[in-house]
Formats: C-alpha cells, sequence, structure tokens
C-alpha cells in the first residue's frame, strides 16, 4: 500500500491557514486595481477625446478671427488644469507655436516636449484625425495629437496648413488615489479578516487539534499496554466515532489480554504439578515408542 506523507497540523494548519488568507488578499488587491486602473484608463480616452474635439473646434474659430491673444489664454486656462501636464498648439514642420509652458515657444517640439513622438504627430497631421496613445511608463500619460486648421493666408479662402494641438493628460495623481484606496481597503480587510482567521484557527484547534491529540495519547497509551484511560470525545462527528472505535478495540484488548493471563496461569500451574510429580517419584521413569 502507497504510504501517505503527514504533516503537524497544530503547526502547519494555521501557516496554511493564513497563507491562503493573504495570498488571496493580495490576489484580489491587485486584479482590483488592475480593473480600477483599466476603467480609469478607458474613461480618460473617452473624455478626452471629447474634450480635445470641443478644444478644437475653439481654437481653430479663434485662429479664423486672427484672436491670437485669445489662442494663448484658451491654451494657457486649459494648462492650468491640474489634469493636463502639457498642452501645446505645433506648427506643421514641428515648431511649437503657442504652449502653457513660455520657454518652448518657437522651439521644436521633439527637443522640448517630454514623450513627443514624430511617427504620431505626423501620422495625425496627414490623416487629420485625432490619434492618441499611452506613454511606455506604465500608462501614467495619455498623449493625444488633434489636428488643427491653421488660419489661411493673406488672399486664401480656406488655409492648406494644419498643425497639431497636442495635449499631455496627467493619469498619474488618479492612480495614485486608486492606489491609496486599494491599500486602505487591503489593510481593512486584512485586519478584519485576520481576526476572523485567528478566530477559525481557534475554533479549529478546539474542535480538531485538541480532539486529534487526545486521540494520539490514547494510542499510545494502549500501544504500551495501558487500557486503564479510555478515549473521551463525545458529539456525532467522525472523531467521536473514531474514539468510540478506540474504546472498543480497547476493551477487546484488555479482554484479550486477561484471558490469555488466566491461560497462561494453568498452563504454567499445570507445569508446576506435572514438575513436582515427575521429582516425587522414587523409581526410575522410562518412556519407550511402540517397538519397545
Amino acid at each position: 500500500m502507497k504510504p501517505y506523507n503527514t504533516i503537524r497540523l497544530n503547526l502547519w494548519l494555521p501557516v496554511l491557514i493564513l497563507s491562503a488568507f493573504v495570498a488571496m488578499i493580495i490576489a484580489n488587491s491587485v486584479w482590483g486595481y488592475q480593473q480600477q486602473t483599466n476603467k480609469l484608463e478607458r474613461r480618460s480616452y473617452e473624455l478626452l477625446q471629447t474634450r480635445m474635439e470641443l478644444l478644437q473646434r475653439r481654437i481653430q474659430s479663434l485662429l479664423r478671427l486672427q484672436e491670437n491673444g485669445l489662442v494663448e489664454e484658451e491654451i494657457a486656462a486649459f494648462g492650468a488644469r491640474s489634469d493636463v501636464a502639457v498642452i501645446a498648439l505645433i506648427a506643421d514642420d514641428g515648431q511649437i507655436i503657442y504652449s502653457s509652458q513660455l520657454p518652448w515657444l518657437k522651439q521644436p517640439a521633439a527637443d522640448w516636449i517630454p514623450d513627443f513622438d514624430m511617427k504620431h504627430f505626423t501620422r495625425a497631421k496627414q490623416s487629420r484625425q485625432l490619434v492618441m496613445q499611452f506613454d511606455k511608463a506604465q500608462h501614467r500619460h495619455l498623449i493625444a495629437y488633434q489636428p488643427i486648421s491653421m488660419a489661411a493666408a493673406s488672399g486664401q479662402i480656406r488655409s492648406t496648413r494644419f498643425g497639431i494641438l497636442l495635449l499631455k493628460y496627467d493619469l498619474a495623481q488618479a492612480k495614485a488615489d486608486i492606489l491609496d484606496d486599494t491599500l486602505t481597503e487591503t489593510v481593512r480587510t486584512i485586519i478584519i479578516g485576520g481576526l476572523t482567521m485567528l478566530l477559525l484557527i481557534w475554533i479549529l484547534h478546539h474542535w480538531l487539534i485538541r480532539p486529534l491529540e487526545h486521540l494520539r495519547q490514547a494510542v499510545q497509551r494502549i500501544s504500551q499496554g495501558d487500557f486503564s484511560a479510555p478515549v473521551t470525545l463525545t458529539g456525532h462527528g467522525e472523531l467521536a466515532n473514531l474514539g468510540a472505535a478506540i474504546n472498543k478495540m480497547q476493551t477487546d484488548l484488555a479482554t484479550s489480554t486477561r484471558q490469555l493471563k488466566t491461560a497462561y496461569d494453568k498452563l504454567r500451574a499445570s507445569e508446576e504439578n506435572l514438575s513436582i510429580t515427575l521429582s516425587s517419584i522414587g523409581d526410575a521413569v522410562i518412556t519407550t515408542d511402540v517397538t519397545g
């Protein structure tokens, strides 16, 4: 029969329970954080699309009216938002025309704007469609490239020049808030769940570990020939049934031992009587087989 490996329940059972509980809490927290951040990214993507469309119409209208000062104010006001890291209007040659950062004016966007991607810039300019991407650093920023129809030159009915309105939307603070909420909820769950696990461990110790230890001690006494202490487990559970079976085995062993002792005593007495009889006979006693 194949042997079964065992462990010390009083040591490893609490360890296994607590380890499983902590692993479950950590996995649930990580999964919840990922779900919330994914939801934030989807919501931010949709929200930025709407904002960029509204901002595009607003700036194009101001450019057509030659209201350059209002364009600057519009970009500066939008750039003052806490969730906007960068906003700039870039000409088709890659030079920054307007920006919330004054030192960037008339500078190459590729040299001054972090995470600027010339490939997406060119794609948005050629397709005249909004292009959005997340940065490569853990999706902490969402970068949008919105084509902007520039003001028509003198003598032109419609402008043929398109710039790019670049907006870098900051998700770092929102993700940090989600992380703080997740950690707070995790700590709260660990405290409440930890107390519950301790209660469960106490229950298991009271209803499982102690009865098993009592059974072990009883079997050890029986193996040493002590049948005087029965197993005292009550109830209708498996351990109580096992205790009753051990008690019956103990009673049967005690009965068999008494019977063997009685038979041994009788045999020993018979041997002593025979020895005395043989020793008391004065004449020689000879025994032969059938052939003499």
